[in-house]
């Protein structure tokens, strides 16, 4: 299928009329990434934003103490980089492939055009207001339990309510979530106790997530 014809049963350009629809596509360029490739970089000057088609993506952003926070992954249908675009400002994070991804890029001069057309610009602009509202919440999540149920239940591969597993250390999740492996294996340990993961060599599976989700409330 062609980049036109996905972005075309994608919202919001499934919604617009023929007419606008032609005109908001013409304004995509596809991009094809590996795993592991950045699509753009913390500190580089915005240029494009991207709408993923396919794959995965996971945000990172870099401390001035060298340490990491782990901004989650995007899926099929979410914008990156807009926010930075429009703004005329860096990028706020390292952008990176999980597996292969199917993007299409915009310019600024592209999404000046789209913001022209009315359907185009009440959709982005909820956008907008999704991403802030989720890495608000993102950030309220001061205790290190608090973080610790947000990166497990971000990361496990099952679903909601259901068991999954999170396939990392106790050093890489500390790193993550900016705590020490002692803070990360105590929190762990009680999470355990109290029948809500099951903690393995390299992997934390989630026994239940519905009650690990009101764990640290």
């Amino acid at each position: 299928m062609s980049l036109t014809e996905s972005l075309a049963r994608m919202a919001p350009f499934d919604r617009l009329e023929p007419q606008e629809r032609r005109a908001a596509l013409r304004e995509a360029a596809e991009v094809s990434l590996r795993t592991g490739r950045a699509i753009c970089c913390q500190g580089d000057r915005a240029e494009r934003c991207w709408l993923l088609v396919s794959g995965r993506v996971r945000g990172v952003m870099y401390r001035s103490d060298e340490t990491t926070v782990e901004l989650g992954r995007s899926t099929p249908g979410d914008w990156l980089g807009l926010a930075e675009l429009l703004l005329n400002s860096p990028y706020l994070s390292d952008l990176v492939a999980e597996e292969h991804c199917t993007l299409a890029a915009f310019s600024r001069t592209g999404i000046g055009r789209l913001l022209e057309l009315a359907g185009m610009r009440t959709f982005l602009l909820h956008e907008m207001a999704k991403r802030y509202y989720t890495m608000h919440a993102r950030f309220e999540l001061v205790q290190p339990l608090d973080r610790l149920v947000h990166f497990l239940l971000e990361h496990a591969s099952g679903d909601t309510g259901q068991a999954g597993e999170v396939a990392c250390t106790q050093e890489e999740i500390a790193e993550a979530i900016g705590a020490t492996r002692e803070t990360v294996n105590r929190h762990l340990q009680r999470l355990q106790d109290d029948g809500l993961v099951k903690v393995g060599r390299g992997v934390v599976t989630i026994v239940d997530a519905a009650r690990l989700q009101t764990s640290s409330v």
